[in-house]
């Protein structure tokens, strides 16, 4: 006769979305009042809003998914913005488009190879620019340097 390997204690019970379908993941604590991350060791929490706490946990499950690097940028709060609301940040890169998303003022999570290639196009397409944004002011004249030198040939190397 086989055992079954159970988990010891009860079962997690989720929070349901509004169509009373659960959100397998993301538990309530009544004695806090937050919503939180179930299976997060050390325990996640996301706030005492459903809705708020639905979007961050969504962003921390696509980061805990991640496995290559990826960078965290701040999305900018629109100008004459009331309240949260959600701002995107989008460049096409190959197919799909690269999309960031988060709330106003937060930031989003993008794989670093496709940031550090979409830094270096903008770098190499508009300098001045790239140089005034970046606080890097090397890179407006990195026009009027000289060119680089040969290197050593690898017979002079290994004589000496």
């Amino acid at each position: 006769m086989k055992t079954r390997n159970r988990r010891k204690g009860r079962p997690p019970k989720f929070v349901s979305d509004p169509n009373g379908r659960p959100i397998v993941g993301l538990s309530y604590n009544k004695a806090n009042s937050c919503y939180y991350a179930t299976y997060s060791k050390p325990r996640v929490y996301f706030g005492t809003n459903l809705a708020d706490a639905l979007f961050k946990f969504r962003q921390w499950e696509n980061k805990q998914a991640i496995e290559e690097p990826y960078m965290e940028i701040s999305l900018p709060s629109p100008l004459g913005s009331e309240g949260t609301k959600i701002v995107t940040w989008s460049e096409c890169y190959g197919d799909p488009p690269v999309i960031a998303a988060a709330y106003a003022g937060e930031s989003a999570l993008i794989p670093e190879n496709i940031f550090l290639e979409m830094a270096r196009n903008f770098t190499l397409k508009d300098t001045i620019n790239a140089a005034r944004k970046l606080g890097i002011p090397e890179l407006a004249r990195m026009e009027d340097l000289p060119p680089l030198e040969p290197p050593l040939p690898l017979d002079d190397v290994l004589v000496t």
